[in-house]
């Protein structure tokens, strides 16, 4: 099944779709995602953009067996990245990079140009499927002219010639569809950060769509979706781009937690907020990724916890760092069930400090009394505490998508509930 095209309306989408026997049908939708890749038939149906350029030069892969000089071979699980620097022109690269199998390795190297390079829609960037796959010659070819003793190549089971692309599209939304992933952003592949990236876009866009869907949140929540997700791509572009550009070159080395996609932050953007205190300077505050914490326990549960286990899932998460005592769990619980009838699907999980059970030897938790509607779990080892910067009477609203909605020290039901009300967008 294909996309051929679509016809937005006030309530939804029509979407013409061809099959392969070449009828076709049509679907209806409240909303449409286009995540159809670089060349994406939906984004050219909204007429949207995609901004950039791409590498004026191609480049070969193939999957080869290397036969090394004797005692040059590469240890097992090593990559291989042979350079020859240029100061007119892009670098002549040799890149074998091992695959799971002995000897065996993945290759990659710079093509020349040529007229079936250009793409049909003008975005040069992917697999050229369409063409024959490159030689072993020419391979071995290249890996001669640029290494002293070069490895022997043999029994090739793929190749192909690829192109690369730095292009972002100029918006994210045309009314009632969205496009998400490389129909959005396409970039070098240093860092292995395109397929983190369309997740990414994918689950912001998922849990705001479901909540809009069952009537929990109004559309204009919708629009932070591209106000998110746009200035992240942006960044990766300028990134991988400056990486491919200077590859082989000194220069200061790349911070690699960037390449994580863990320091990505929405700080700043509509919904978000940090009441309270001022946090110290490294805590986590609205808009960042919600640190993971270990050595969480919970009664009746006999290994510990990871503050992930606790957060996964399609609801919204509130954390308060909060002491065992009676009333302090009496009053989370009443608020649990006030919280949960503004709409929004939201948990609750209250985390004792270390210091709580200290004097309770082999029983972390167990003698706490076990509210209705909240999680208890006890930072046995503090890692809460550290990740947080946090103490008692705190908070942190964590969204399904793992990001900090809003953050408070201390927490207050009524601070809470207008940040529920601002995701919702009501």
């Amino acid at each position: 099944m294909s996309f051929v095209s679509l016809d937005q309306g006030t309530d939804g989408v029509r979407v013409r779709l061809a099959r392969a026997d070449g009828t076709e049908e049509t679907a209806e939708a409240a909303y449409v995602v286009g995540c159809d890749g670089a060349h994406s038939a939906v984004r050219r149906a909204l007429g949207i953009a995609f901004e950039g350029d791409a590498f004026p030069y191609p480049f070969m892969l193939g999957d080869v067996r290397l036969d090394w000089p004797a005692g040059s071979a590469l240890e097992r699980g090593h990559a291989l990245r042979a350079i020859v620097l240029h100061d007119d022109a892009p670098p002549d690269l040799f890149v074998a990079v091992p695959l799971p199998e002995h000897d065996r390795y993945r290759v990659s190297m710079m093509a020349e140009a040529d007229a079936e390079d250009e793409a049909a829609d003008g975005v040069a960037h992917g697999l050229q499927t369409d063409r024959l796959g490159v030689p072993l010659a020419a391979l071995q070819a290249v890996a001669g002219r640029i290494m002293a003793s070069p490895p022997v190549l043999s029994d090739l089971r793929w190749s192909s010639r690829f192109r690369i692309s730095m292009r972002l599209a100029a918006r994210y939304r045309d009314s009632r569809v969205f496009i998400a992933g490389d129909a959005t952003h396409i970039h070098p592949p240093t860092g292995g950060q395109g397929m983190n990236t369309g997740i990414q876009d994918a689950y912001n866009l998922a849990w705001k769509l479901a909540l809009v869907l069952a009537g929990r949140a109004d559309a204009a929540l919708l629009d932070t979706y591209e106000a998110e997700r746009r200035p992240v791509a942006r960044d990766v572009i300028a990134r991988t781009t400056e990486e491919s550009v200077n590859f082989g070159r000194p220069r200061t080395p790349p911070h690699r937690l960037a390449d994580t996609q863990l320091l990505v932050t929405y700080r700043g953007r509509a919904g978000l907020a940090d009441h309270g205190e001022a946090a110290p300077e490294d805590a986590p505050r609205a808009g960042d990724r919600a640190p993971d914490a270990h050595g969480l326990h919970r009664r009746g549960v006999g290994f510990p916890l990871r503050l992930f286990d606790l957060t996964r899932g399609t609801e919204h998460v509130l954390l308060v760092a909060a002491e065992p005592d009676p009333a302090t769990l009496a009053a989370l619980e009443a608020d649990a069930a006030a919280l949960r009838a503004i709409g929004l699907p939201l948990r609750l999980v209250a985390v004792a400090p270390a210091s709580a059970f200290a004097s309770v030897e082999g029983a972390p938790a167990s003698v706490a009394p076990m509210p209705f509607g909240v999680t208890l779990v006890h930072d046995a080892e503090g890692a809460f505490a550290a990740a947080y910067r946090t103490t008692p009477g705190a908070a942190f609203l964590v969204r399904p998508d793992g990001y900090l909605a809003f953050t408070a020290r201390p927490y207050e039901r009524a601070a809470l509930e207008a940040a529920l009300a601002a995701i919702a967008a009501r």
